[in-house]
């Protein structure tokens, strides 16, 4: 939270730790529903999706490092768990079949969406956007 306040700037007030909590608990609710629905091409794209989420936002993670000159909570789990993730499950679920490459490509835009639409609504909050 503090990070993130330094790296938007200190009028962000929609991070908060009640914010934090909820959104990580949906997201580990959402990363086992998708773990476990990927028996349709449906639930294949839903896992694309969600690990277009998680991909994206450690990219998103290493870019604001970078940028801001600080190490970046989240840019390492997003660099060594998260964006390997995406491209092995991506690469294994189309070699296999299990999504055509149209359904796998809209599951990846509308996941690496995030970081776009979080700052939207997150510049919202201070009167920006």
């Amino acid at each position: 939270m503090n990070w993130y306040r330094r790296y938007r700037g200190a009028s962000v007030t929609s991070i908060t730790p009640r914010f934090l909590i909820i959104v990580n608990g949906i997201l580990l609710a959402v990363s086992v529903n998708a773990a476990v629905a990927t028996d349709t091409p449906f639930g294949v794209a839903y896992w694309i999706g969600v690990s277009a989420i998680l991909a994206s936002n450690g990219g998103w993670h290493l870019w604001a490092a970078i940028k801001g000159r600080e190490y970046s909570p989240g840019m390492v789990t997003g660099l060594v768990l998260y964006i390997p993730l995406a491209i092995y499950g991506c690469t294994h679920f189309l070699r296999s079949g299990s999504i055509p490459v149209a359904g796998a490509v809209v599951a990846l835009l509308i996941g690496g969406s995030y970081p776009f639409w979080s700052a939207i609504l997150h510049g919202r909050s201070r009167g920006v956007a």
